[in-house]
């Protein structure tokens, strides 16, 4: 897509944290112009004693078109354009270079000083919701100001939260407020892609690149030229994979396998990880020049059991969505909630509001049945996604389980994971990781709640 080169490049400061905007000066410190001075901020600027430069300079030394600064996200690059006279850094004449910090080039009887000078970016902390997602928390409402900012940008970004925060919703609204819009947007889930198949998935193969392969077929990135590309699950991405991912980003180009052409790519890469991929580097299980050159802007959305305050908010538009009506959420029950973990964040919420609405579809008041588990306990019922499960009536529940509650509470838990489970294997083909993603829950979670009812999947 045309343009993308001009934009303005962001990315977030490591050590601050802060959302900061690549800038440098320059200006000219000796000779006929002194004194003279610009910004770059984006794209090129271009330096000569031509009048469609950018910088003009009218030393009699200095070419027409003399010299080219262009930002990059990782510095400056300088590219002497052919000069008569040439560019010199020092003793070094220049012919193509990439600056780090502050330096001082000769043009001609010319002196220029460049210096990076990277700006802050205000972020509006005003806003409540962002597509299908509200927060009033500090921390949303600076997320939802901050995808505002970086989304009409094109640097890569990666977004980090636990399991049902809303990773792939964020992606989804970065990508809708981009210039790309208009482009296709591709997802893939690194923790599911099957086991020799990544570079196929991800790359494309032609045809008898290996056995089974008995057509041509593009990959995730040709999918996504001209759109976005969402990585998800990035950090469960295989070792031996991550430098041809890490020369795809450097170069935006791919090679299929079993195929000797390169082919161009112009996609935008979006991230997402539930782990800390910091922490990954330092054991050596993620390269670290992968990580920053995913990680340019750094998204980290809260658990739920951290900003409690949007509890109310968040139930209440859950429950009046899945009902069609207005609905009361008694004190009670946001206490009873609050004192929930969470594990599995608004996924979990969701799933859980969505069934007490479900056996209750007429009431205005939201109540919460036993069954969920949901009552302050440090164990709960982690597998609340009731569109699998069909629940029945009060009177035959307790006809079919017998009069105890307890034993009667244990077996309606239990019927209802045998045929939750069932119902979610079947739908995700038996793929445990998209299955456990879907759920809210982790996958060895999943794995042990299969082991519990003797569930395998069908010959």
């Amino acid at each position: 897509m045309a343009g993308h080169e001009q934009q303005t490049l962001v990315y977030t400061d490591a050590a601050s944290g802060q959302l900061k905007v690549r800038r440098w000066t320059v200006r000219v410190v000796s000779g006929p112009d002194a004194g003279r001075g610009v910004a770059l901020e984006r794209g090129t600027l271009l330096v000569g004693g031509s009048e469609s430069n950018d910088l003009i300079i009218s030393d009699p030394r200095v070419s027409r078109a003399h010299l080219e600064l262009r930002l990059l996200e990782d510095g400056l690059e300088v590219r002497d354009l052919g000069s008569r006279n040439g560019t010199y850094q020092g003793t070094s004449r220049i012919r193509e270079s990439v600056l780090q910090g502050t330096a001082l080039l000769r043009v001609g009887d010319t002196e220029l000083a460049v210096e990076p000078a990277d700006e802050q970016v205000l972020v509006d902390t005003e806003t409540e919701c962002l597509g299908s997602m509200v927060g009033t928390a500090p921390a949303m409402r600076r997320l939802f100001g901050t995808v505002c900012s970086i989304a009409p940008t094109d640097v890569s970004v990666l977004i980090g939260g636990e399991t049902g925060t809303g990773k792939e919703l964020v992606a989804h609204e970065i990508h809708a407020r981009s210039e790309r819009r208009d482009g296709p947007m591709v997802v893939v889930d690194c923790g599911a892609l099957p086991e020799g198949l990544v570079e196929s998935e991800l790359f494309g193969h032609r045809r008898g690149a290996f056995t089974g392969a008995l057509s041509d077929r593009q990959g995730a990135f040709a999918l996504a030229d001209g759109g976005t590309i969402f990585l998800d699950e990035i950090g469960e991405m295989q070792v031996d994979l991550q430098p041809k991912l890490l020369r795809v980003l450097e170069q935006r180009q791919i090679r299929p396998v079993g195929d000797n052409q390169v082919r161009n790519v112009n996609v935008r890469v979006l991230a997402a990880t539930s782990r800390d991929l910091s922490e990954e580097v330092k054991r050596g299980r993620f390269r670290s020049d992968l990580f920053y050159r995913l990680a340019v802007v750094r998204l980290q959305i809260p658990a739920l059991r951290e900003r409690l305050e949007d509890l109310p908010l968040l139930v209440k538009m859950i429950a009046e969505e899945a009902a069609g009506h207005e609905i009361a959420v008694p004190t009670g029950v946001l206490d009873q909630l609050a004192a929930h973990h969470w594990p599995g964040n608004v996924r979990e919420l969701r799933n859980v509001v969505c069934h007490a609405v479900a056996l209750r579809p007429e009431s205005s008041t939201l109540l919460l049945p036993q069954v969920l588990g949901i009552n302050g306990a440090t164990e709960a019922v982690q597998t609340p996604l009731i569109r699998y499960a069909s629940m029945e009536g009060e009177a035959s529940g307790v006809a079919r389980f017998g009069s105890d509650y307890r034993e009667a509470k244990k077996q309606a838990v239990e019927d209802f994971e045998v045929r939750y489970l069932q119902g979610l294997l079947g739908k995700h083909k038996w793929n445990i990781a998209s299955a456990a993603r879907e759920a809210g829950v982790d996958r060895n979670y999943l794995y042990r709640l299969m082991k519990r009812h003797d569930i395998r999947r069908p010959a």
